[in-house]
C-alpha cells in the first residue's frame, strides 16, 4: 500500500495525520442491488459516515473515489493476455449466469465494439437501477462519471469510450468492468441475517470450550482494532492477555512448557548437527564406493594370481619331481655304467690290444664326446623353448583370465548371472577357470549351456530390435502426416486470422463513420430544434407567459424531486458502505485469526513430535473428535460473521 502512495513524511501510523486526528480507511464504494437507487448526480455521494464510535472522523478515502492528493497506480496486470482471457471468461459467465439479453461469446469480447459495450455497462447498472438507461448523448462523459460516483479508484478518459476496442483502451476498460461485476457479486451475496456468537445453551464441555475460545479470539480482535483506530502499532498487552485466557482456558502448565521448549531447542541443534553431517555424507559414501570397487578389482585378480602361482607351483613340483626321478635313472644308469667300465677296464687290462683298437676306441670317444656336447645343447635349447612356452601360456591365461572377468560383469549387466536372474532362464552360465583340470571340462560346458544360452538371447534381442525399427519407422512415417497436416492448417489459420483483422478494420472504419454521420444529424436536429424554438417565442408572446408559469411549476416540483433523490441515494450510499466496511473489516480479521491457529498449531505439533514423549503425547480418538468439533464450529463462527455483516446492513437500511 505505501508503494502505491509514494513516500510518506511523517511517522506515524498511515490512518493518523499529523496533528493526531484519525484517516480514514474507507474502502470504495460499493454496488448493492435495489430498485430505489437512482444514478444522477448526487451531492451526498461522496460522504461516508462512521459506526465505529464518534471519536472516529472518517474522511473522504483515497481509494474510493480517486480524490487523493496522490494517483494511484493499478498494480493489476491489464496488459496480459492470460489475465485478460480469465477476466473475459468470467464476464461472460455472470452475464449468462444473470439472464442478460445480450448473446456475448469470448470472441467478441476479446475487442469490442462500443455500441457492445454501452450495452453490457447499461445492463449491469441496471443491478443499481433497474429504470436505467443511457442517454442518447455524452455517452463518453455518462461512463467516466458513473464509474467515479461508484467510487472506482482509477480514471478512465473520454476519448477511451470512442475507441473501447483498441488495444491500447480495452484493457483499462475491461479492469473497471471487472471491478464492478465483482462489487456487484460481492453485494448480492451478502446475507440478511448474521449473529456471531448465538444465544445457545452448551452442555457438552469439550463445545464449551470452543465457544469460549472463539469469544476470547473476537474480543482480542475487538481490543486490537480499537487500539489500532487510536493510532497505536503496539499490541503487545492484548498479545498478553490472549495467551493468558487461552493458558486458563485451556490449563497449560507453564513449567512443562518452558521443558518442552528447551528440549526443542536441544533436538533443533541436534538436527542440525545431523544436517550437516548429511549434507557431507553422500561424497564421502561416493568416495568409499570407489575404493571399494577398487579394492574388489585388486582382490579378483590377486584371487586369479594366486591361483595362477598355485597352479604353476604344482606345475614346477611335477616337473622337480620329474627331474628327481630322471637324477635317480641316470645315477642308476651311471653306476651301471661305472661297473660296465669297470669290467671294460678289467678286460683291457687282461687282454692285449693292437694300436689299431686303441685308436678306434680313441675315435669312439671323440665321437661320443662330440654326441655329448650336441645332447646338451639341444637339452638347453629345448630348456628355454619350455620356459617361453610356459611364460607364453601364463599370459594367455591372465588374458583369458581378463576376459572371463569382463564376460561376468556384461553377464551381470544383461541379466544373465546368476541363475536366478531374468535373463538366465533357470540356467548356470558361469563357468570358473581351473587350468589344470580335466582338459575339455570348461569348454565342453560353453559349447552345451553357454554358448546356446547365449545365441538364442542374441536371436531374440535381433527379433525385438527389427520390431521397434518397424515401428519407429511407422510413428515417424504419422509423425510426417500429422506434421504435414498441422502446416497445412496453421497457413489456413493464418489466412482466416489475415481475412478476419482486414474484416475488424472495415468494421471500425464503418462504425466510426456512421458515428460520425449520427453525430452530425444529432447537430442539425438541436439547430432545428433551436431555430424552431426562437420562432414560436417570437409568434406565441401570450402563450409564453403561461409556458413561463408552467416552467416554475415543473421546476419547484424537479427541485423537491431532486432532494427526494438525493435523500434516497444518501441512504443507499450509507448501506452500501457499511456492509462492505463490515465485510472487509471481519474478512481481515478471519484471516488474522486463522493465520494465528496455524501458527499455533505447526509449533505445538513441531513441540510435541520433537519431544522424546511425542507418542505418548499423541491424540487420541477422543481428542481428534474433539478437534474436529472444534474445526465445524470455526466453520459455524465464519457464517456467524456473514450473518452478522447482513443484519447491520440491514438495520442500517431500516434506518
Amino acid at each position: 500500500m505505501s508503494k502505491s502512495l509514494g513516500r510518506r513524511n511523517s511517522t506515524l501510523p498511515q490512518r493518523v495525520k499529523a496533528d493526531g486526528s484519525l484517516k480514514s480507511l474507507a474502502t470504495p464504494q460499493s454496488v448493492r442491488k435495489s430498485r430505489q437507487m437512482p444514478l444522477g448526480n448526487s451531492a451526498a455521494s461522496n460522504q461516508k459516515i462512521s459506526f465505529f464510535g464518534n471519536s472516529v472522523t472518517r474522511h473522504s478515502s483515497q481509494y474510493g473515489a480517486a480524490g487523493g492528493s496522490e494517483k494511484v497506480k493499478d498494480t493489476r496486470p491489464l496488459h496480459d493476455k492470460g489475465f485478460q482471457q480469465r477476466t473475459v471468461k468470467s464476464l461472460c459467465e455472470f452475464l449468462s449466469e444473470h439472464d442478460c439479453p445480450l448473446v456475448v461469446s469470448p470472441r467478441e469480447l476479446q475487442a469490442p465494439s462500443t455500441k457492445l459495450y454501452l450495452r453490457i455497462f447499461e445492463f449491469m447498472c441496471r443491478f443499481l437501477d433497474p429504470d436505467y438507461s443511457l442517454p442518447s448523448s455524452k455517452v463518453d462523459e455518462e461512463v467516466p462519471r458513473l464509474f467515479k460516483e461508484f467510487g472506482y479508484p482509477f480514471t478512465l478518459s473520454k476519448s477511451a469510450m470512442y475507441t473501447v476496442g483498441a488495444p491500447h483502451t480495452w484493457p483499462h476498460i475491461l479492469g473497471a468492468t471487472l471491478w464492478l461485476m465483482e462489487h456487484i457479486k460481492m453485494t448480492m451475496a451478502v446475507s440478511q441475517s448474521i449473529s456471531l456468537f448465538p444465544p445457545i445453551l452448551i452442555a457438552n464441555e469439550e463445545e464449551k470450550i470452543a465457544y469460549m475460545e472463539r469469544k476470547i479470539h473476537f474480543d482480542n480482535t475487538c481490543s486490537a482494532y480499537n487500539r489500532f483506530m487510536e493510532g497505536n502499532d503496539d499490541f503487545t498487552d492484548e498479545d498478553r492477555k490472549i495467551n493468558n485466557n487461552l493458558k486458563e482456558l485451556y490449563k497449560v502448565d507453564e513449567d512443562q512448557q518452558k521443558a518442552l521448549e528447551a528440549e526443542n531447542e536441544r533436538l533443533e541443534a541436534e538436527l542440525q548437527y545431523l544436517l550437516m553431517e548429511k549434507e557431507k555424507a553422500p561424497d564421502r559414501l561416493q568416495a568409499l564406493k570407489l575404493e571399494k570397487s577398487k579394492l574388489l578389482r585388486v582382490v579378483l585378480q590377486t584371487q586369479s594370481y594366486v591361483s595362477d602361482m598355485q597352479a604353476h607351483c604344482q606345475v614346477l613340483d611335477q616337473k622337480i619331481a620329474r627331474s628327481n626321478q630322471e637324477m635317480e635313472d641316470t645315477a642308476s644308469e651311471l653306476l651301471s655304467t661305472r661297473k660296465e667300465t669297470e669290467r671294460l677296464e678289467e678286460i683291457y687290462a687282461r687282454q692285449e690290444m693292437t694300436p689299431a683298437d686303441v685308436q678306434r676306441l680313441r675315435c669312439e670317444e671323440k665321437e661320443l664326446q662330440a654326441m655329448q656336447r650336441t645332447m646338451a645343447k639341444e637339452c638347453e635349447h629345448s630348456d628355454k623353448q619350455c620356459w617361453d612356452m610356459e611364460m607364453s601360456l601364463h599370459r594367455m591365461r591372465e588374458r583369458v583370465g581378463q576376459q572371463h572377468l569382463i564376460y561376468q560383469d556384461v553377464a551381470r549387466k544383461l541379466q544373465l548371472m546368476p541363475a536366478t536372474s531374468e535373463n538366465a532362464g533357470g540356467k548356470d552360465l558361469d563357468f570358473s577357470l581351473h587350468f589344470h583340470e580335466q582338459p575339455g571340462q570348461a569348454q565342453q560346458h560353453f559349447l552345451q549351456v553357454v554358448k546356446p544360452m547365449i545365441t538364442s538371447l542374441i536371436g531374440k534381442i535381433k527379433n525385438q530390435i527389427q520390431t521397434s525399427q518397424s515401428q519407429i519407422v511407422m510413428k515417424n512415417m504419422a509423425l510426417e502426416q500429422v506434421l504435414s497436416l498441422i502446416s497445412d492448417r496453421e497457413k489456413d489459420i493464418k489466412k482466416l486470422e489475415f481475412q478476419l483483422r482486414v474484416l475488424e478494420d472495415n468494421l471500425s472504419l464503418e462504425t466510426e463513420a456512421f458515428e460520425r454521420e449520427e453525430r452530425r444529424h444529432r447537430q442539425e436536429i438541436e439547430d432545428l430544434a433551436q431555430s424552431h424554438s426562437d420562432i414560436q417565442k417570437h409568434v406565441d408572446d401570450g402563450v409564453q407567459e403561461a409556458m413561463d408559469e408552467c416552467k416554475k411549476l415543473e421546476a419547484i416540483g424537479k427541485e423537491n424531486m431532486k432532494q427526494m433523490e438525493i435523500q434516497r441515494h444518501a441512504s443507499h450510499v450509507l448501506l452500501g458502505d457499511a456492509t462492505l466496511a463490515i465485510y472487509k473489516h471481519f474478512t481481515f480479521f478471519e484471516n488474522l485469526m486463522e493465520d494465528f491457529k496455524q501458527r499455533v498449531q505447526a509449533e505445538y505439533e513441531t513441540e510435541c513430535a520433537a519431544h522424546p514423549l511425542a507418542k505418548v503425547l499423541r491424540l487420541t480418538p477422543a481428542e481428534q473428535e474433539m478437534m474436529a468439533i472444534m474445526s465445524m464450529q470455526a466453520g459455524g463462527l465464519q457464517d456467524g460473521e456473514g450473518q452478522q455483516e447482513e443484519g447491520t446492513a440491514y438495520d442500517g437500511n431500516r434506518e
